[in-house]
């Protein structure tokens, strides 16, 4: 039996497993603890991509999550540490949070980004605040920790950590140059003198209200923000003359016919997938669009010109 302390992860939207990934690699690596992590949908396939070896809930027999099923997984595994990721709505981090409160198993939780701080922590079926609080939260930065505190959060639990999705952010960016950029285009059948302009969507209408008929209505969803760009980018073609494409990289949540009706019989070139990497797109691309992905802020950072549309 091994000495060493043992460490779970789990975690659900790709956003949280691409900030635990390097993380986790790390942990692997050097070797003095114990690591197992969860694969839950949309991390699943994020595990892969990094080559994290992970558990799916099969692996247990279970076929539910529930507080009761999460007690069943942290005794089968028995660990040390419980660290998770952050999702909206009800999903695999509550439950475990709850089972390991009961078990005393102490719990850290990774922020991603920059909003939703208490919505990921409280049950929005029976509007409980901060039911699902871990013991220790991992945020991006100082600003994060204030804006936390002001919303009620205890100063002791936040610990600054930055983001570590960012660490292999700047390498990859001094190392994709011209030749991989057109390398890249041509792989997508997209010219390097098109102006190549990306979309990276958000499953709002999943996530939000619809309409403003519904409190916290942000007043677009990513329908009527690419309806919106598509439109504008029509004028731009005709005024620069020149060949534009517009690549939408959905969301790993979101299907190609949701935006069928959009794109059909458009006079500009329209290219959409969900499952090409996201910052060699974005590194590839003149424009990079969207609305407050995590993705604008990647660009911004290596200076690329960004424009998020909330209109």
């Amino acid at each position: 039996m091994s000495s060493k302390p043992k460490i779970l992860v789990a975690c659900k939207d790709p956003g949280g497993a691409e900030a635990l990934s390097p993380v986790v690699l790390k942990l692997i690596s050097e070797g003095e603890v114990e690591i197992t992590s969860i694969g839950y949908k949309f991390s699943e396939d994020v595990f892969k991509k990094r080559k994290i070896p992970f558990k799916k809930l099969e692996d247990f027999n279970i076929t539910e999550i529930s507080p009761t099923t999460m007690e069943y997984l942290l005794d089968k595994e028995k660990p040390d540490l419980v660290v998770l990721g952050t999702s909206l709505g009800r999903s695999i981090e509550d439950d475990i949070v709850l089972a390991a409160r009961k078990m005393k198993i102490k719990t850290f939780a990774l922020l991603d980004f920059w909003n939703n701080y208490s919505q990921r922590f409280s049950c929005l079926e029976t509007n409980k605040r901060l039911a699902f609080l871990p013991d220790f939260i991992g945020v991006m930065d100082e600003f994060t920790k204030e804006e936390m505190i002001k919303e009620g959060f205890e100063p002791e639990r936040l610990l600054i950590t930055g983001q570590p999705y960012f660490d292999g952010l700047f390498e990859l960016a001094k190392t994709f140059d011209k030749e991989k950029v057109i390398q890249f285009r041509d792989e997508l059948n997209i010219s390097n003198s098109d102006i190549l302009i990306s979309f990276f969507s958000q499953p709002l209408t999943k996530t939000r209200p619809n309409s403003a008929d519904e409190p916290g209505y942000l007043g677009y969803t990513q329908l009527t923000i690419l309806n919106s760009l598509i439109k504008a980018l029509y004028i731009l073609k005709k005024d620069l003359g020149r060949p534009i494409t517009l690549f939408v990289k959905l969301h790993p949540k979101e299907t190609p016919d949701e935006i069928d009706d959009l794109i059909s019989g458009k006079t500009i070139g329209i290219a959409v997938d969900k499952n090409i990497d996201p910052r060699k797109l974005m590194l590839s691309s003149d424009i990079v669009c969207g609305m407050f992905t995590m993705i604008l802020v990647e660009a911004f950072l290596i200076r690329k010109k960004v424009l998020s549309i909330q209109i």
